[in-house]
C-alpha cells in the first residue's frame, strides 16, 4: 500500500480503508492478513493498517490528509490523526461482509470535496506518530500461526498466540508485519 512512496511526497490519502481486525461493525475488519493476524499493537497502543502506514509515511515526513472507509474505521482512527486529516465515511458495516453502502452520488461529492480540503490544508496537516524505538506485539488467529512464525529470528513469544518485536525504524515495522504475513499465508489451510 505504501510502495514508492518517498519523502518527495507532499501528502498520503489512504483510500478505501477498513477497521482493524476484531472491530464491531468493521465491514472486512483485518489488520494486513485476515488468515493470521488477530490484533497488532505498537508501544502498546492498537493500530490498524491506516496507522502502520501513516506511521511509516510520517517516518518520511510525508503527512496523510485523507482517510476513507468505512464508519467502524473512522471511529477508530479518528483519535489518532490530528485535524486537519479529512475522513470521508462510504458505507457502515451490519457484519463482515455485509454494509450499507451510502449513495454513489454523495460519497463522489464527498470524495472530491475531502479530497480538495486536504490538498489546500497540506502544509498543515500533522502527523500520526509514535516514539521509536517501537516495540510490536502481534497476537495471531491461533498458537500454529505463533508457532510458525517464531521461526523468525527476530520474534519472541510471549503467549500461546502472541510474539513481539523491536524496531528503530517505521519502515522497518511495516516490512516486518508484511513480511510475516507473506510467510504465514503457507499456514493459511494448516489446522
Amino acid at each position: 500500500m505504501m510502495e514508492g512512496l518517498t519523502d518527495e511526497f507532499d501528502i498520503v490519502f489512504l483510500v478505501g480503508y477498513h477497521a482493524p481486525a476484531g472491530t464491531e461493525f468493521g465491514q472486512m475488519d483485518h489488520t494486513y492478513s485476515s488468515s493470521s493476524y488477530y490484533r497488532i499493537t505498537i508501544n502498546g497502543k492498537e493500530v490498524g493498517e491506516a496507522e502502520i502506514n501513516a506511521l511509516y509515511a510520517s517516518e518520511l515526513g510525508v503527512p496523510v490528509g485523507l482517510i476513507t472507509g468505512d464508519r467502524a474505521l473512522y471511529e477508530f482512527s479518528r483519535q489518532n490523526f490530528p485535524d486537519p486529516v479529512r475522513f470521508v465515511v462510504t458505507k457502515e458495516g451490519v457484519t463482515r461482509y455485509a454494509a450499507l453502502l451510502y449513495p454513489l452520488e454523495r460519497v463522489r461529492k464527498e470524495l472530491r470535496k475531502g479530497a480538495r480540503e486536504a490538498v489546500e490544508r497540506s502544509g498543515e496537516m500533522g502527523f500520526f506518530s509514535l516514539k521509536p524505538p517501537y516495540e510490536v506485539e502481534i497476537e495471531f488467529l491461533d498458537t500454529l500461526r505463533a508457532d510458525l512464525a517464531t521461526s523468525l529470528s527476530f520474534l519472541r513469544r510471549t503467549s500461546g498466540r502472541k510474539v513481539v518485536f523491536e524496531a528503530k525504524r517505521a519502515e522497518e515495522v511495516l516490512r516486518h508485519i508484511v513480511s510475516i504475513a507473506a510467510f504465514l499465508l503457507s499456514a493459511k489451510n494448516l489446522g
